[in-house]
């Protein structure tokens, strides 16, 4: 399939970021050369909603979360932090797509589905799609000189159930 002109190419993943579902190992990852970022130079703080585990941070991640839904169904929390722009927003989101098996989204198509929320007053890119059984809902925070990913990726119904509390954290960050 052709992609429309001007679109990211799929798969491309940002500088310094290994594989996508890979199972790629810090190990393997250090091997092609791929190394995290250095962790940031500030401390970021949060309130973790009730019933969601934190777990510490690896690799990539700066933190984890198992957020619990119906049955013992569970969906991951996943926070990373990159350096400058991470390969671009609808880089990043078309990637994320794909990895749920939905189709890549033009810049016109990203035009209009584009949302903008501002938890405690910082503007961040949101989303959230879902092919019949998965859903990731994620929130990009951009500065100057690093990028902040927020997904919340697992069964549909978990994820949704868990959006309001994916909010609140959110609102909650300070140190950003």
């Amino acid at each position: 399939m052709a992609l429309p002109e001007g679109h990211p190419p799929i798969g491309e993943l940002p500088e310094g970021h290994p594989e996508v579902g890979s199972g790629m190992s810090m190990a393997d990852a250090a091997t092609q050369g791929l190394t995290p970022p250095p962790p940031p130079s500030q401390k970021v703080l949060w309130t973790t909603p009730r019933g969601w585990q934190e777990k510490p941070g690896s690799g990539f991640r700066y933190a984890t979360f198992v957020v619990p839904g119906p049955g013992g169904a569970v969906a991951d929390l996943s926070v990373t932090v990159l350096e400058g722009d991470a390969g671009g927003t609808l880089s990043n989101i078309n990637r994320w797509r794909g990895q749920v098996g939905l189709d890549p989204l033009t810049p016109s198509q990203w035009a209009q589905e584009e949302k903008i929320i501002r938890p405690a007053g910082r503007s961040m890119v949101y989303t959230s799609f879902a092919n019949k059984k998965n859903r990731m809902s994620a929130a990009i925070y951009s500065t100057p000189n690093q990028t902040w990913f927020f997904k919340l990726v697992g069964d549909d119904a978990v994820v949704r159930g868990a959006e309001p509390a994916f909010l609140n954290f959110l609102e909650s960050l300070k140190g950003l």
